[in-house]
């Protein structure tokens, strides 16, 4: 009787320990939003995550929402992608999920200029 209550004791000590990894997990890979930071800081944040610590915002435009919209690039290079940044995710116009990019840019910033900005380097 008394080994079991220790074991259940265990397992719940398991998995309280298991949860709060997971938890430390998820805050420090940006699963979570972080509502404490501009939509800017926000932003580069996750296109650096996405692109590469040599990424750069080129242009950018708040929309609704907190969202921030924009074009951003690798320093170096002239080439620019658009970007569509929430909270939760950001959306790029070159990945695979074109038709909900472009939703979301309507929807969040209709007047984002539709021709990508260069930037001679």
């Amino acid at each position: 009787m008394a080994g079991r209550r220790w074991a259940r004791k265990g397992l719940i000590g398991l998995a309280c320990a298991g949860l709060a990894v997971a938890g430390h997990a998820a805050a420090s890979q940006s699963v979570l939003p972080r509502f404490d930071e501009n939509v800017y800081a926000r932003a580069l944040r996750q296109v650096r995550e996405q692109r590469g610590p040599s990424s750069e915002l080129r242009f950018t435009q708040v929309g609704e929402a907190r969202v921030l919209c924009g074009y951003t690039g690798r320093r170096g290079q002239s080439e620019a992608v658009a970007f569509v940044s929430r909270p939760s995710r950001i959306l790029f116009s070159d990945d695979p999920l074109q038709v909900e990019f472009r939703e979301a840019r309507d929807r969040f910033c209709p007047d984002l200029p539709r021709t990508p900005v260069t930037t001679p380097r």
